[in-house]
């Protein structure tokens, strides 16, 4: 049997690092004992071990009665020692409290002056002695089902099975297995793994530097953790992890599930409530959430696929790649967003970070700057400002307002109205089914398949409008701009009342023209039954018949 070497390890190690010390012959004196114990039992007692340090065994017997079986192995190089060491050893069972205790009652060994174990190995080592020392104890316990657990364990591993009743375990330097219990459990563990499977009942589990894994939990479930793994599956209550540091991965979850952890990644799935994540520079990845979603992290990539609530992500400089969900927000910075599939309305704010947004079921709210911008197949109205960032945005299907500067907008084919503000922004408008207005500087801008009114004040910008593929009585065209050419194209089936001035250039037209007129002749020009067309520049003026 393997002997576990608890309480002077570091003694060991202690010798090894002086090299004046001899290092002593291997252990080869050891001997087993055994001890049993029964005693009537009853359901809904409590069992209670304190300060054991031991495997320990839980299960659930054939009967009443708690019967304990427990052995001790003892490897010593003195035989004298093993022998008066396991002839004071002691097993005890007995009602406590509310139920009964168990104890395996070991000596403290003294040497000859009255040392304790400790000193007086240390003593032996100085002297060129070795006086080494360890033990494996096990002890397995059948409990009635209904059985509460109070259990202390320093040492050694826990196994509960097939027990029904409230679990509180805490144990130091071993792991903690639960399986097919009920009730309720409550462990506290250190330096080793918790598993839990098949439980009914709220489970709560404390561990530092141990991994923990839970399947088929029916209740509410808390961990607290820290450096090492969180695994779960088939949770059917609410699910809470605080963890440090910790790698999170789980599925299943038919409640709400609320996660907090820092660095290592989190990946989570089938989660039938909502769920919040709060994990500073961990890399998120969600999917197939039943309701809301709530994100806020750091520095790390964010996936969410799925979602059948509303979205909101708080990410500081992380890239975010969501699909299918119901609307929401999301805010970022510095890196890439790409949406698709949002069956709702959506609020983006990403300040110098690209932005990909397609198929978007309700309207657009966009704020972002320096970074390229594309946006298809918006069902409602689209709002974005950005600065300094190319704007693409395509099958608007209510109105279009855009505001950027510097680089280039283009728009294309929007059932709604179009308002553009493009400082020092070409600007491209294909097939706007309502009003256009348009507001830029030194760009061109272009204005093609358009269905109703067209306004556009441009500053030192040429101005090109054609293939107007509707425009009714009640409609009208302006244009201004300086310093640049503007050319239209009228469809020759409608009546039209055009001024046209210029101050340097020149104006030709294939339809008559009103030259050099007020503000009241314009005002005349607009009440009579015609599309008033109306174009100032001073530069070169061109009118073409469709």
């Amino acid at each position: 049997m393997k002997l576990k070497r608890h309480f002077f390890i570091f003694i060991f190690l202690f010798a090894l690092s002086i090299n004046s010390i001899a290092s002593g012959p291997a252990l080869q004196n050891s001997k087993k004992k055994t001890f049993y114990k029964s005693i009537k039992g009853e359901n809904n007692k409590t069992l209670y071990m304190k300060d054991s340090k031991a495997d320990i065994y839980v299960i659930k017997g054939k009967s009443d009665s708690i019967c304990v079986n427990a052995s001790i192995e003892i490897a010593h190089d003195n035989v004298r020692f093993i022998e008066k060491y396991l002839e004071e050893c002691q097993l005890i069972l007995k009602p406590y409290s509310n139920g009964y205790r168990v104890e395996l009652k070991t000596p403290q060994y003294k040497n000859r002056s009255g040392q304790d174990i400790v000193t007086s190995i240390l003593k032996d080592l100085f002297n060129g002695k070795v006086g080494n020392f360890s033990s494996y104890v096990e002890i397995k316990i059948t409990v009635p089902q209904k059985t509460n657990i109070n259990l202390d364990n320093r040492y050694g591993n826990v196994f509960v099975n097939e027990i029904s009743g409230e679990l509180e375990i805490s144990n130091t330097s071993g792991s903690v297995e639960i399986d097919d219990c009920e009730g309720s459990v409550d462990i506290k563990n250190k330096y080793d793994s918790v598993e839990i499977g098949n439980f009914a009942g709220n489970v709560k589990v404390e561990t530092s530097n141990g991994d923990v894994r839970l399947e088929g939990i029916h209740g509410d479930t808390q961990i607290v953790c820290s450096y090492r793994d969180v695994e779960f599956r088939n949770i059917n209550g609410n699910l809470t992890i605080n963890g440090q540091s910790c790698r999170i991965n789980g599925t299943e979850v038919k409640g709400n599930c609320d996660i907090s952890s820092v660095y290592k990644p989190i990946r989570i799935s089938k989660i039938s409530g909502d769920l919040t994540i709060k994990g500073e520079s961990c890399e998120v990845n969600a999917k197939y959430i039943g309701k809301n979603v709530k994100i806020i992290t750091s520095y790390r990539n964010i996936t969410i696929d799925s979602v059948g609530g509303k979205l909101y992500i708080n990410g500081r400089s992380s890239a975010v790649n969501a699909k299918r969900f119901k609307g929401g927000t999301i805010r970022t910075e510095y890196r890439d967003v790409d949406v698709k599939d949002v069956y709702g309305s959506l609020s983006v704010e990403n300040p110098s970070g690209s932005v990909n947004v397609y198929n978007i079921l309700g309207d657009l709210h966009l704020i972002s700057s320096y970074r390229e911008v594309k946006l298809e197949k918006i069902k409602g109205n689209l709002k974005c400002k950005t600065e300094s960032g190319a704007v693409y945005a395509s099958e608007i299907s209510g109105n279009a307002d855009i505001k950027s500067s510097y680089r280039s907008i283009e728009l294309k084919d929007v059932k709604g109205s179009a308002d553009i503000d493009g400082e020092s922004c070409t600007v491209i408008v294909d097939n706007v089914s309502g009003n256009i207005n348009i507001i830029n500087s030194y760009k061109r801008v272009s204005v093609v398949r358009s269905g109703a009114s067209i306004k556009i004040e441009g500053r030192n910008s040429p101005v090109e409008i054609k293939g107007i593929k509707k425009i009714s009585y009640g409609d009208e065209i302006t244009v201004a701009t300086s310093y640049k050419d503007v050319i239209i194209e009228l469809p020759g089936s409608m009546d039209y009342s055009i001024w046209a001035g210029t101050k340097y250039g020149d104006i030709k037209s294939d339809f008559p023209v009103y030259h050099n007129i007020g503000k009241n002749d314009i005002k005349k020009i607009k009440s009579q039954k015609k599309i008033p067309v109306i174009i100032n520049t001073t530069s070169n003026i061109e009118i073409n018949k469709k």
